[in-house]
């Protein structure tokens, strides 16, 4: 099997998915999350999706430039509405929208609804990330994000203290 350096994979994916119609910024981001899957041993929901999200985009299945949005928050709970859309960006806004809900109520739970969704590890892996930028502002941020293929197809659930 040949091997192909991740660089030149995220290429072929943005192409791929600008091609369908998804704009730049997004689908850098979703081909990065593709070849992220990939490089931590994920491949089934690696680049191997491009196909099927290719075909879902020509069925009509998902709206290829549709962009997430929080569609209800009540308290320390969201849920994001993702529109139809890549659910990379949905779940993205999901766990920063609970990491912020968290900071606010001490804790935060978000989830998002209606999306396609890759590799639910690479949101698992920002974790360190947001919570080195809450710890910079105040408190320690506990976490906990569950990742499901149904829907409600993600979720997330931080507290502060």
């Amino acid at each position: 099997m040949p091997t192909v350096p991740a660089e030149a994979l995220r290429d072929i994916a943005r192409r791929m998915l600008e091609a369908v119609g998804t704009p730049a910024d997004l689908a850098a981001a979703v081909g990065d999350s593709l070849v992220e899957g990939n490089l931590v041993g994920h491949d089934s929901h690696g680049v191997i999706r491009l196909t099927t999200y290719v075909r879902l985009v020509r069925e009509g299945r998902v709206k290829p430039d549709a962009l997430p949005s929080v569609q209800v928050r009540r308290q320390a709970s969201a849920r994001v509405d993702g529109a139809w859309g890549w659910g990379q960006a949905a779940a993205t806004l999901a766990t920063r929208t609970a990491v912020g809900l968290a900071r606010e109520f001490g804790v935060g739970a978000g989830d998002g609804r209606e999306l396609v969704f890759g590799d639910g590890g690479q949101h698992r892996r920002q974790l360190p990330d947001l919570l080195a930028e809450h710890r910079a502002g105040q408190g320690q941020l506990l976490g906990q994000l569950v990742l499901t293929e149904r829907n409600p197809s993600q979720a997330a659930a931080f507290q502060c203290q």
